[in-house]
C-alpha cells in the first residue's frame, strides 16, 4: 500500500475516530490511536457485537445444538407463553430473527426498556408483532437478544464459556469482556475487545472461518452470513454487506470491514454520533482501496514510511497543557467534605472532591469500593486505571479505564467531561449550595435520546 496516500488520509481523519486499523495481506499496514485511546485498551463494540453472535450460532448448529435456522422460536421456550396470542408470532424463525425479519413491532427504545424489565427474556417474547415474519426489515436490538437466549436454551454449558472456548480462545483472545443479563445470556451489545482482537474477527472471515489451519466458523455459514437477505437493505445474519465486501457494525463508528477482492480488513473504533459505519465506509472507498495500488509489494519508499509512522504516534499523545485557570473559592472548601447520593442508576452512593493544580481528585464510591478518579484541570485527559466505576448504562457496562478533564464554570458548579477508554462518554456537572449538591449526568452519545440524570446529594455530617 501507499504510505503516502494513508499518511495524507491520517492528516485530513476531522471524525471522531477512537482507533484505525489497517491489515492487507496478513499484515498491519496502518495502526493508529487517538488519545486518550490506546492498543490495549477494550472498546465497546456495541451492534458489532452481533456478528460474534452470528459466528456462535453458525457453531452451535455445526455442533448440533441447533437443527437448522428453519427452527421456530417458541418451540425453543416451550416452558414460556407469550402475552401476545398473535398467530404469526408461532411462525418466527432463527433465519428471521438472524436477518432481522422477525415482524416483532418496536425500536431501540424497546430494547432499552427490555434492559429496565424484571425478565429480559418474556419482555421480548411478549411484544407484539406488527408484520407477517419474513415479509420486513427492521433492524431491532431485540431479535438479536432472543439468538443469544435460543444458544443459552439449547448449549449445555454457560453460553459465555461456549463463546470463549468455540470462538475467543481458538483467535487467542484470552480476556474479553462479554456482559450477560440476570439468567447468564450473552447481551448483544456488551462485547468489549482491544481494536486488534475485533480485527481477528474480520481476518477469521476473510479465510472463510480458518484460523491458523483450523475451522473455527463453518465456512458455509461465512457466506450465507456475508450475503445479503431478499428485502434487507443489505443485511446477512447479523453483518452488513456492501459493495466492497461486508462489515460487523456498531454505533458510533465501531467497525470491522471485510475487503475479499484487497484480501483486507479495516478496524474502527469512534464516538462519531449518529452515525454506524457510514464514514469509515467513506474512508475505505475514498482513502484506503485507493492507496493499495498493487496486490504485490511496493518499491521502498522509507521517507513516507517513516512520516506515516510518525503520525499514527503523534496521534496517540496528549495535546500541550493549558494553564490552570484561578480555582474558585468553593475548590479549596471542598477539601476532606464527602457527599451521600440518593439511589441512581448508575450505582454512585457518594463522592468527594479534592483541588490541586493542574488536576483534580474525585473519589468516587460505586458498589462500596472507592474508585479514585483523576479530572484534568489543563484541558488534557488524565487517565485513570480502574476496572469499574458505573452500572449498565443502556446495554453497555461503563468499565474502565476512564479520562477526565474539567473545569470550575463559576463560583459553584464544577463540569467534567468522563471519556471512559471503553469508548463511552458522560458529561458531569456538580452544583453545589452548600451542604447540597446536584450532579447532573448527560449522556453525550445519546444526546436527546437519554434523558440527563439529576443525582442530589447531602454532605455527610
Amino acid at each position: 500500500m501507499d504510505s503516502e496516500m494513508l499518511a495524507r488520509m491520517l492528516e485530513n481523519i476531522k471524525t471522531s475516530l477512537h482507533s484505525l486499523l489497517i491489515i492487507r495481506h496478513g499484515y498491519i499496514v496502518t495502526e493508529a490511536y487517538f488519545y486518550p485511546f490506546r492498543q490495549n485498551d477494550q472498546h465497546m463494540l456495541v451492534c458489532a457485537t452481533k456478528s460474534f453472535l452470528s459466528a456462535l450460532t453458525g457453531i452451535a448448529l455445526n455442533q448440533g445444538y441447533i437443527g437448522d435456522v428453519g427452527q421456530r422460536l417458541l418451540d425453543f421456550f416451550p416452558q414460556r407463553i407469550a402475552a401476545d396470542n398473535d398467530s404469526r408470532k408461532a411462525s418466527i424463525t432463527l433465519g428471521y430473527l438472524l436477518a432481522n425479519k422477525s415482524g416483532l413491532a418496536g425500536d431501540d427504545r424497546a430494547y432499552f426498556e427490555m434492559l429496565q424489565s424484571n425478565d429480559w427474556l418474556q419482555f421480548a417474547l411478549d411484544l407484539p408483532i406488527s408484520a407477517e415474519p419474513g415479509t420486513r426489515f427492521n433492524y431491532f436490538t431485540i431479535n438479536s437478544y432472543l439468538l443469544s437466549a435460543v444458544l443459552q436454551a439449547k448449549i449445555d454449558q454457560e453460553v459465555e464459556s461456549f463463546a470463549q472456548k468455540n470462538l475467543l480462545e481458538p483467535l487467542g483472545i484470552s480476556d474479553a469482556y462479554w456482559g450477560t443479563d440476570p439468567d447468564g445470556r450473552l447481551i448483544p451489545t456488551d462485547l468489549q475487545l482491544s481494536t486488534r482482537d475485533m480485527a481477528k474477527l474480520g481476518y477469521l472471515y476473510l479465510h472463510q472461518g480458518v484460523w491458523d489451519g483450523q475451522q473455527i466458523v463453518p465456512a458455509e455459514w461465512v457466506a450465507a452470513s456475508t450475503q445479503a437477505q431478499p428485502g434487507t437493505e443489505g443485511y446477512g445474519y447479523q453483518w452488513w454487506v456492501w459493495p466492497f465486501g461486508y462489515a460487523a457494525e456498531g454505533g458510533w463508528e465501531q467497525c470491522i470491514f471485510v475487503i475479499p477482492e484487497q484480501d483486507m480488513v479495516v478496524v474502527s473504533t469512534g464516538g462519531l454520533i449518529g452515525s454506524m459505519c457510514a464514514d469509515t465506509a467513506l474512508l475505505i472507498a475514498s482513502d484506503i482501496i485507493p492507496a493499495a495500488t498493487s496486490p504485490e509489494p511496493l518499491p521502498e519508499n522509507l521517507q513516507a514510511a517513516a512520516r506515516l509512522e510518525s503520525l499514527s504516534e503523534q496521534l496517540g499523545q496528549p495535546p500541550a497543557p493549558q494553564p490552570v485557570p484561578s480555582l474558585p473559592a468553593t475548590a479549596s472548601a471542598l477539601a476532606g467534605k464527602t457527599f451521600l447520593l440518593e439511589e441512581n442508576a448508575l450505582g454512585w452512593q457518594a463522592f468527594a472532591l479534592e483541588f490541586q493544580e493542574p488536576e483534580a481528585q474525585l473519589t468516587l464510591l460505586f458498589n462500596d469500593q472507592p474508585q479514585k478518579l483523576t479530572i484534568g484541570l489543563d484541558n488534557v485527559y488524565h487517565i485513570t486505571a480502574v476496572e469499574q466505576v458505573a452500572a449498565l448504562h443502556y446495554g453497555i457496562t461503563l468499565r474502565g479505564p476512564v479520562a477526565l478533564k474539567g473545569v470550575w464554570q463559576d463560583e459553584t458548579t464544577f463540569s467534567a467531561t468522563a471519556q471512559f477508554l471503553n469508548g463511552n462518554v458522560l458529561g458531569l456537572r456538580f452544583g453545589f449550595d452548600q451542604d447540597n449538591v446536584t450532579v447532573r449526568v448527560i449522556d453525550l452519545l445519546r444526546v436527546g435520546f437519554a434523558p440527563d440524570q439529576n443525582i442530589s446529594g447531602t454532605l455527610q455530617k
